[in-house]
């Protein structure tokens, strides 16, 4: 059995980020986005872009494609790898940014509704 892991891009930022590394021996990607994402780490390796709805719906027939060969080969060249030291560790003051805006995001209904 395979691993598969999932990489998250939110209100507090991106959280289990894919590195260098995960992208060595893979069957393919498949992105599930409602919004642009930077795709262009996945140049040369196949790839499956699909709406959100979509991969909650059919996970299984989207990992049954990417694992059977039917995803297609994301153009482009593949990009240069990244320095795996950008994933390894973010710095204190990203990491207090993140807290506090994701902080400030669960606030918002409270403060709103304290408003009235």
């Amino acid at each position: 059995m395979s691993d598969i892991k999932v990489e998250t891009n939110g209100a507090s930022g991106v959280e289990n980020a894919i590195t260098p590394a995960d992208l060595e021996d893979i069957y393919g990607v498949i992105i599930a986005a409602d919004k642009d994402v930077n795709a262009e780490r996945f140049n040369g390796l196949p790839v499956i872009e699909v709406p959100v709805k979509e991969a909650i719906h059919h996970p299984v027939d989207l990992i049954n494609k990417v694992i059977g060969g039917q995803a297609s080969r994301r153009q482009g060249i593949s990009s240069s790898p990244e320095s795996p030291e950008k994933y390894a560790q973010e710095s204190f003051g990203r990491q207090v940014y993140k807290h506090l805006m994701s902080g400030v995001s669960n606030m918002l209904p409270f403060v709103v509704a304290g408003g009235f």
